[in-house]
């Protein structure tokens, strides 16, 4: 088996992703994944929670709000809106708690690591609630950060 972690870049699907993504990210991109997992009716693919979830850790680098050592060097160009953060959110619960079958969570659930897993994903979605709270209004794209932190809306 290949890379598998507790944080979302720890994991074979989400590093492919990330090495094929281009330097200038469209909201498409990220929207295609985003819907796919909230339109899901009946089974979630693992392959689509593992990008999902990458994009969530994505978001919160590019936001600021943490940083994730992987993406230190990349210097990806994206703009995430007010819907894009709260659609993260949204397939953050919807992965962990989908009432019918959600591959990834099930492949959690048979590990000795499944809380410290569940509790991670909760964090990037408490972050980003807050984030959302505290800074934006409807249909808004992020304000610029101070200018002592990264951000690609420098």
């Amino acid at each position: 088996m290949g890379a598998w972690g507790i944080t979302n870049f720890e994991n074979d699907t989400a590093i492919d992703w990330l090495n094929n993504l281009p330097l200038l990210v469209k909201n498409e991109v990220i929207d295609n994944y985003l819907d796919t997992i909230l339109e899901e009716k009946e089974f979630i693919d693992d392959e689509e929670s593992f990008i999902s979830l990458a994009i969530a850790e994505f978001a919160l680098h590019y936001m600021g709000l943490s940083k994730i050592e992987i993406l230190k060097e990349n210097l990806f160009k994206v703009n995430f809106t007010i819907t894009q953060l709260d659609k993260i959110v949204k397939v953050i619960n919807k992965i962990l708690y989908f009432e019918e079958h959600s591959e990834l969570r099930e492949l959690w659930q048979d590990t000795e690591d499944y809380d410290i897993w569940e509790k991670h994903q909760l964090s990037i979605a408490s972050l980003l609630q807050n984030y959302i709270k505290n800074n934006l209004k409807g249909g808004e794209t992020p304000p610029k950060r101070p200018p002592n932190t990264f951000s690609v809306f420098d």
